[in-house]
């Protein structure tokens, strides 16, 4: 499942909150490319989560690519869109 999120920071900036709400939910940050993408890991009661993320111009990519398989992708998919707006909001 992919997910493309429009903001108006500068690149550096949009990756530097991914790394802080990372940090803040306590979720391993793994391959980081250049401070710029990387993969987040999360170990929950319901499963595991794994998410490879990307800061290209104005867009955060994030492809999530481990998800517990009981959640519903629209339910997945509204959270971290909502979620993402809200971290990246200017």
């Amino acid at each position: 499942m992919e997910i493309r999120v429009q903001h108006t920071l500068q690149p550096d900036e949009a990756a530097a909150r991914v790394q802080a709400a990372a940090a803040r939910y306590d979720l391993v940050v793994e391959d980081t490319t250049a401070g710029s993408g990387g993969v987040l890991v999360k170990e929950t009661p319901l499963g595991s989560v794994r998410a490879r993320w990307e800061v290209v111009a104005s867009e955060l990519v994030v492809t999530v690519e481990e998800r517990p398989a009981f959640l519903p992708e629209g339910t997945v998919r509204r959270a971290l869109e909502d979620g993402l707006r809200e971290m990246l909001a200017g």
